[in-house]
C-alpha cells in the first residue's frame, strides 16, 4: 500500500468548512504529499464526482493526530481501524506524514475537530501560498479535476493523553 510517500513537512491549509458547506472541519494538502499511497484503497474519492446527497466516505486506513495547533499528523495503517478511538492507541502506523499550517489553528477550530472526531482531508494541486485561506483559492483547488477527499478519524495524541473532547 505504501511505496514512498513524502517525508518532508509541507504546508497544509485549514479550509473554512462553514463557508464551503462542509459538514466538519477540513484540511487541504497538496496531492504530491500522497505520492506512493493507494488513494482508492485509502478511501479517497473525486471531489468533482462526489454527489452532494451522498455521505463522504471515511477512510478505514487513515487517522489524523492533532498533536499541536501548528501541525497535523496523518497516520497510515496496513489494516482496517477499530471502531473505538482508544483501541487505535494500540496500533502502529506503517507510515506517517505531517503538515504544518502557515498560522496556528485557533482553539475554536481545534475544539470543532475534537467534537466532530473527524476531519475532511482534501488533496489537490499545490496551493498558492499567497492565498492560503482565501475562499476563492479554496474553491479553485476543490473544483480541480484531480482533487480528492476522504473523511479521516481523529485519534488521541499518544503523548498528551487527550482524546476527542465531548461537545460542551
Amino acid at each position: 500500500m505504501v511505496a514512498s510517500a513524502q517525508s518532508d513537512t509541507s504546508t497544509w491549509v485549514r479550509l473554512d468548512h462553514h463557508s464551503l458547506g462542509m459538514p466538519v472541519p477540513a484540511v487541504f494538502m497538496p496531492l504530491s504529499d500522497l505520492i506512493g499511497l493507494d488513494l482508492v484503497r485509502l478511501g479517497f474519492v473525486s471531489v468533482v464526482a462526489q454527489d452532494e446527497q451522498e455521505d463522504i466516505p471515511t477512510s478505514q486506513w487513515l487517522a489524523a493526530n492533532l498533536a499541536s495547533p501548528e501541525r497535523l499528523t496523518m497516520l497510515v495503517f496496513d489494516h482496517k481501524l477499530p471502531l473505538r478511538p482508544k483501541s487505535l492507541l494500540k496500533l502502529r502506523p506503517v507510515h506517517r506524514f505531517e503538515g504544518r499550517y502557515a498560522a496556528a489553528a485557533d482553539s475554536g477550530w481545534q475544539n470543532e475537530v475534537r467534537t466532530a472526531e473527524r476531519i475532511l482531508v482534501v488533496a489537490g494541486p499545490r496551493p498558492d501560498p499567497q492565498h492560503d485561506e482565501d475562499l476563492a483559492g479554496a474553491l479553485r483547488w476543490l473544483l480541480d479535476p484531480s482533487s480528492v477527499l476522504v473523511g479521516v478519524r481523529v485519534v488521541p495524541d499518544r503523548n498528551s493523553g487527550q482524546g476527542p473532547h465531548p461537545a460542551a
